[in-house]
């Protein structure tokens, strides 16, 4: 259900799913962080390939010129993001510490991008060209999406709008290509380093098919919600995200 809830808000609102099944297993705390991580990257995959395919098919405008650009930087980035991970996992004493630090950054990221949203979306925007940049930026965003375990979808939304112009159906599309390419880099790099290894992934089975049917409830919703009401879903789901990683957060530095 989590998976099925969260594909379906990723692909409506370009979120990507992960920022809600990462932060939600480890509020329930039945899996290990690298299993977590793990399912929600499959998750998210197999949502973002149903989501961009339909995309297709209904011909919704994707900036291709910026986006293999961005998906080049992304594609890296999840690479990046994957081993910063790996190695913070090996340096800390506890898992604990680990879900700490992603929660703390993505609540701190996740307030950000809610101010921004809703305050300076219409009075701050560029619209870049250089392709140096847009690689460096899809570096960026692939590397925390990874990191963090989270697809990235609401920091994507926030960089597609701020740094391209996009309106938010726009960046909902063009965010979903760019988790497709972070997770696919993310899931590829851990299978070479044997992090597949000893890791309980039977959920797939459920979550796998959760997150294609979520991306095709999803982004039939998108084309037919206005801009308002998907504005609407974006907040709402940003905040209980926020609530969430703070309770997660709490945990760690009180646990029962």
């Amino acid at each position: 259900m989590v998976a099925l809830i969260a594909s379906i808000i990723g692909a409506i609102s370009g979120l990507g799913g992960g920022v809600i099944i990462k932060p939600v297993l480890d509020l329930l705390g039945e899996h290990p962080i690298t299993t977590i991580n793990i399912l929600s990257a499959f998750t998210v995959l197999s949502m973002s390939i149903v989501s961009i395919g339909r995309h297709i098919i209904y011909k919704t405008k994707i900036e291709y010129k910026i986006g293999i650009f961005l998906a080049a930087g992304a594609f890296l980035g999840g690479y990046i993001g994957n081993f910063l991970f790996s190695r913070l996992l090996k340096t800390v004493a506890h898992a604990n510490s680990v879900i700490f630090v992603q929660n703390a950054i993505l609540v701190l990221l996740l307030i950000c991008v809610l101010i921004y949203t809703n305050k300076f979306r219409e009075k701050a925007t560029f619209r870049l060209k250089n392709p140096l940049i847009i690689i460096v930026t899809g570096i960026c965003l692939g590397t925390a999406s990874s990191f963090l375990g989270i697809g990235g979808g609401p920091i994507n939304i926030v960089a597609l709008s701020l740094l391209f112009a996009m309106e938010p159906k726009q960046a909902a599309v063009n965010s979903i290509l760019l988790i497709f390419f972070s997770q696919a880099s993310k899931l590829i790099t851990t299978a070479l380093s044997g992090g597949f290894v000893g890791q309980d992934l039977t959920m797939l089975w459920l979550m796998i098919p959760a997150g294609i049917l979520g991306g095709f409830i999803g982004s039939t919703l998108n084309k037919k919600l206005k801009v308002a009401q998907m504005t609407t879903v974006f907040n709402a789901t940003t905040v209980v995200i926020i609530a969430v990683g703070i309770i997660n957060s709490l945990k760690c530095l009180f646990p029962l």
